[in-house]
């Protein structure tokens, strides 16, 4: 299989989905009270998607290491503690052996 066509693991399609279901749900949520808010939350997990599709470990550490801080510097410690169980489980994935 070539990298770029490379099957997302299961641990980190189950984390990705965690992820996107709470992102979704708390865009629905918010709606139009708060447009900023729910910017936020879509430019958090635009990417995904495409890192479900064309997994690389790169993308992954990409999300964790830029992505998410960028998340974390324009959020409140409230919007982001849903998600750290699934960060968690990608940061020890990234930091299993090859």
């Amino acid at each position: 299989m070539n990298e770029e066509t490379r099957k997302c693991p299961d641990e980190v399609l189950e984390a990705i989905t965690e992820i996107l279901y709470i992102a979704i749900l708390r865009i629905r949520n918010v709606g139009k009270r708060d447009t900023k808010f729910c910017s936020k939350e879509a430019d958090h997990i635009h990417n995904l998607p495409h890192l479900i599709r064309n997994y690389r470990k790169e993308l992954l550490q990409f999300y964790l290491d830029v992505e998410r801080p960028i998340y974390i510097k324009y959020s409140l410690a409230t919007d982001t503690i849903l998600f750290e169980p699934s960060w968690k489980k990608l940061e020890a994935i990234l930091n299993q052996p090859i």
